[in-house]
């Protein structure tokens, strides 16, 4: 899985971006978190950095 995701995916992203992206990954693909609750974590976190810029 990782050898694909390095090729498909992380040649595309920005450094920063794929620092981003990598341990995420790395999280789902060791069942640590879903990919529904990391998207539901991830709104949560949007949502307080929007508020706290408008």
């Amino acid at each position: 899985m990782e050898d694909r995701l390095s090729s498909e995916v992380y040649t595309t992203l920005a450094f920063p971006q794929s620092r981003l992206v990598a341990p995420a990954h790395s999280l789902i693909a060791r069942n640590v978190i879903g990919e529904a609750a990391l998207a539901a974590r991830m709104e949560v976190v949007r949502a307080r950095l929007e508020g706290e810029e408008g």
